[in-house]
Order: C-alpha cells, then sequence, then structure tokens
C-alpha cells in the first residue's frame, strides 16, 4: 500500500495482508519490488527502504526479521535498518518491509485510530459549542478535520498494489465504495505515471 507520510511523500509498506508469513528472501524480494514502486511512480533514485521491527537495534525482532535485516544490509539497497511502528509515517523511509500480518494490523490501526481521533474531535466540538453559546462545530471549523481525515481515509488512497505482475492491479478494501473506487483508479494512473 502507498501510504502518506506527514512530510507529504508517500511510502510504500509491504506486504499489507496477501502473505501472513515471510522468508527473510521474501522479504528482500519484497523490499525490491517495493524500491522499484517507488523509483518508478515517485521518480527516486535511491528510495530509503526499512525494516519493520520492535526495535531499531538490528539485534532485535524475531529470527526471520534478524535473517532479512542481514540480508538487506548486503543487497544493493539503500537500506536504513529497522523502524518501529511509530516511525513510519515520519518520513524515515520510502519503502517499509514486514510481512502481511504485521503490515495488515498497520493499516487496519491507522483506520481505527482515524475514526477514533473523528468521534473525539466531533465531541469536542460539540461541547465547546454548548459551553460557548454557539453552533456545533463553529469554533475550530470541520474543515480543518476533513483536512487531517484525508491522511487516515482507505477511501481517499484506493487499495493496496498487487506488485510483482504484469498489469496494474489494485484489491480494494472490504469496505470499499465509489470513493474508494475511484481513488483506486488514480493510484493506477499514478503507478502508470
Amino acid at each position: 500500500s502507498l501510504l502518506p507520510r506527514y512530510d507529504g511523500d508517500m511510502f510504500c509498506l509491504l506486504d499489507c495482508g496477501a502473505n501472513l508469513s515471510l522468508t527473510a528472501e521474501d522479504m528482500l524480494e519484497f523490499a525490491n519490488t517495493g524500491a522499484d514502486c517507488i523509483k518508478r511512480s515517485f521518480k527516486k533514485e535511491a528510495p530509503k527502504v526499512a525494516l519493520l521491527s520492535v526495535g531499531k537495534e538490528k539485534e532485535k525482532g524475531t529470527a526471520i526479521i534478524k535473517e532479512a535485516h542481514k540480508l538487506l544490509e548486503k543487497s544493493s539497497l539503500n537500506f536504513i535498518g529497522n523502524v518501529e511502528p511509530d516511525d513510519i509515517f515520519g518520513g524515515e523511509a520510502d519503502v517499509v518491509v514486514c510481512d502481511g500480518f504485521a503490515g495488515n494490523m498497520i493499516l487496519k490501526n491507522t483506520e481505527a485510530t482515524g475514526a477514533y481521533l473523528r468521534k473525539v474531535y466531533e465531541k469536542m466540538i460539540e461541547k465547546r459549542s454548548v459551553d460557548e453559546g454557539g453552533n456545533a462545530g463553529s469554533s475550530f471549523g470541520t474543515s480543518t478535520w476533513d483536512e487531517m481525515e484525508h491522511f487516515y481515509s482507505f477511501n481517499d488512497y484506493g487499495g493496496a498494489i498487487l506488485l510483482g505482475v504484469n498489469a496494474n492491479i489494485i484489491k480494494a478494501h472490504g469496505k470499499a465504495n465509489a470513493e474508494t473506487i475511484k481513488s483506486c483508479i488514480e493510484l493506477g494512473r499514478t503507478l502508470i505515471g
């Protein structure tokens, strides 16, 4: 999946659910495929590749993560080491490699966080409005939230790209609606570039 970073650029998170368990060799292959996607789609010559783990130190992670780290270090990729989940949106990496289980959890947690923040925001606006005797939404404005919500909305990013096939294939979210499909089409246009 191509996801937004805080700096406005996109990063490629793979795998996001197609392959729940990977070998270290699979992760190396995915890193190469993700780097190629970023090179072609966003014209970055040496995309920064990271490995998702429970710590930045190369000794952290499962046996497969540690072996993947060794393979990535020896590769010709611009490998920057391990990243933790709280680093992935910060702009350190252009490609973040993980197994499909972890990647799917990242996606779904991001969506859930966005929905949660929306509910908290709406309650705060409603309370502020009542406290100030005004109309709901008048204090801070919903347009600010709408901009922020775009960061979390799976509808705005389409679906996951199935890399390594001979055509652009984008798998939409199980909750997809017309807006999601529109975003999938736009994503396909970006990939064709």
